[in-house]
């Protein structure tokens, strides 16, 4: 009755306490499980480091790109906890290779450890992007690994089914495990050549408009946030009033010039195909609740591919070829980079993906601490003495 009576009394400190420790338990409820799939996986990984090679053999070694302001600068904190002690007890030779600036990876190419088995890379989309570009542009066929530790892992959410709804440190560690374990398939990706200028290639999506403006906006400003999430689409109509009703003229493979508010190509999943997205111009407040608004906000939390499917008419080709009128920005998984004339179809790339459903948080089973108590620690010391002493 004390207690009760103090908590009516005191019914503001309460309120507040009760919610810090709700937090606090939420907070530490999250570790404790982040921990145990840390755990299995790098018990699931020990085999590795124990199987026999033959003598003249010798340990895979890879090469890791580490992108360490990806994330929001938590990118390296990221790596060290959770990909580098699988990586550890693995048995596998690597090399983690930090990169500082855009096309880091195309001068460190030259520098690679002589029999190098794969690249993989600890990053996000555009660090992902710029190293297939600069190893196809260098001709070298090595497998390619990704650790998806950036802000918005699109090419993550391409090839694990959305429907596993695997947490963050799964996606992490079901990334390395399939980089240890060896397990490649021939994705297809999109290879883009400009009229001028060298070819580069994208995995998950390229768009030009005004759309892509504001699927960032909504993505970067509370993100899990129905409320705020309209209201930041509502700041975006202040922000971008310059570009309100922007449009992008172009001609297709037809030859004939359109107009669009929108126009995307993406590869919506792990087999592709190449999906043409066209959203007409946005003049109005209505046909911009209607046609940009709702659609992100009812598919904030899938990727941008989701979100671009969802603003506009798609269907699919083979290949095809487009032709901006003026001047605007081309975005590349997620790089901006300037628009020019282009043509696009698809291709394969060598790819280490995750093929199997992973365990969820809620099923792993607790590892038990070995030892468990101070008293069989020191028997299992005891045992091991008198094996080692002689027999009498």
């Amino acid at each position: 009755m004390k207690l009760f009576k103090t908590i009516r009394t005191h019914w503001k400190k309460s309120i507040v306490f009760s919610l810090l420790a709700a937090a606090g338990g939420r907070y530490g409820y999250n570790r404790y499980h982040e921990n145990l799939l840390l755990h299995k996986y790098c018990h699931q990984l020990r085999h590795h480091s124990l199987k026999k090679i033959h003598p003249e053999e010798r340990a895979k070694q890879i090469v890791i790109f580490l992108n360490g302001s990806a994330g929001n600068g938590k990118a390296e904190k990221t790596f060290k906890k959770f990909a580098l002690p699988m990586l550890s007890v693995s048995g596998i030779n690597f090399v983690v290779v930090p990169t500082s600036y855009e096309g880091h990876v195309s001068s460190l190419l030259k520098y690679l450890p002589t029999g190098t088995d794969a690249l993989v890379v600890a990053g996000g989309d555009g660090m992902l992007q710029d190293t297939i570009t600069s190893i196809r542009r260098a001709g070298c066929e090595l497998p390619v690994g990704y650790i998806p530790i950036g802000d918005r892992n699109n090419f993550c959410n391409r090839i694990i089914n959305s429907e596993d709804h695997l947490s963050r440190v799964d996606r992490i560690c079901q990334s390395v495990k399939c980089v240890v374990e060896g397990r490649t398939e021939n994705l297809p990706i999109m290879e883009i050549k400009p009229d001028s200028g060298k070819t580069i290639f994208a995995l998950s999506y390229l768009s030009w408009g005004m759309s892509k403006r504001f699927i960032d906006l909504r993505n970067k400003i509370w993100d899990n946030s129905t409320m705020f999430g309209l209201l930041s689409l509502g700041y975006g109509m202040l922000r971008y009033a310059d570009i309100w009703g922007s449009t992008i003229s172009t001609s297709l493979n037809n030859g004939v010039e359109q107009t669009f508010g929108t126009l995307s190509l993406v590869l919506p999943d792990r087999d592709g195909p190449l999906t043409v997205i066209k959203q007409k111009p946005v003049s109005g407040f209505s046909e911009y609740w209607d046609g940009v608004a709702r659609p992100i906000e009812e598919h904030h939390t899938g990727s941008v591919v989701e979100q671009l499917l969802s603003l506009g008419s798609h269907h699919v080709v083979d290949n095809i070829r487009v032709e901006p009128a003026g001047e605007g920005k081309l975005w590349i998984d997620g790089e901006e980079v300037d628009s020019r004339n282009i043509s696009v179809s698809l291709t394969e790339q060598e790819i280490f993906v995750p093929t199997a459903r992973v365990t969820s948080p809620e099923t792993v089973e607790v590892l038990p601490p070995i030892p468990k108590t101070v008293e069989r620690f020191l028997e299992e010391i005891s045992r091991k003495v008198r094996e080692l002493l002689p027999q009498q």
